[in-house]
């Protein structure tokens, strides 16, 4: 992308970081321009995911596809991003994966490894664990939830953004992304 933009000199760098990727990059933009580093940040975000589903598998194939996306992230009199707030449970590590070691993958040549899924694990963790994360992300933000112009959680289930938006309080007629 940099030597199609004649950006000679731009710094580069892969971030891996599964469906959380683009966030952690728009945050390191952001951080960036705002320390300094960089005037102009243009972030690129791609998942091939389609080349590492089972079609067969009900529990994944539906939820992870292909997409690409890009923005520029320049300097602003208003800061329009963040403030942000993580959230992780490395205990969870098994319950989205890769079904087979690539050490087995090559030493007994099973062919193209796939992900799989504990839909009942990541559920209960999406349904308990995303909401106390966008909490804090509010109480960062200094606002609340009725101030919201929409929510739009990164999330295919129904069920979770329902749960989430009980346990966030969320208005009634906030536009959310199951709507839009």
């Amino acid at each position: 992308v940099a030597a199609q933009l004649g950006a000679v000199n731009a710094g580069a760098l892969d971030l891996g970081a599964a469906c959380a990727r683009f966030c952690y990059g728009l945050a390191m933009a952001s951080d960036m321009i705002r320390g300094g580093s960089a005037r102009y940040v243009v972030l690129v975000g791609v998942e091939k995911l389609s080349d590492w589903v089972n079609p067969n598998d009900r529990g994944t194939a539906f939820l992870f596809a292909d997409g690409a996306g890009a923005v520029i992230v320049g300097p602003s009199e208003e800061p329009a991003i963040g403030p942000v707030v993580w959230g992780s449970d490395g205990a969870q590590w098994d319950a989205i994966s890769q079904r087979e070691s690539w050490i087995d993958v090559h030493a007994k040549d099973l062919g193209w490894p796939t992900i799989g899924m504990a839909g009942q694990t990541v559920f209960r963790w999406a349904v308990w664990g995303m909401a106390p994360v966008a909490q804090r992300a509010l109480d960062a933000a200094g606002i609340t939830a009725d101030q919201l112009d929409a929510f739009i959680p990164h999330q295919a289930n129904v069920r979770i953004i329902d749960a989430m938006i009980k346990q966030l309080k969320l208005p009634p007629d906030i536009p959310v992304a199951r709507d839009i």
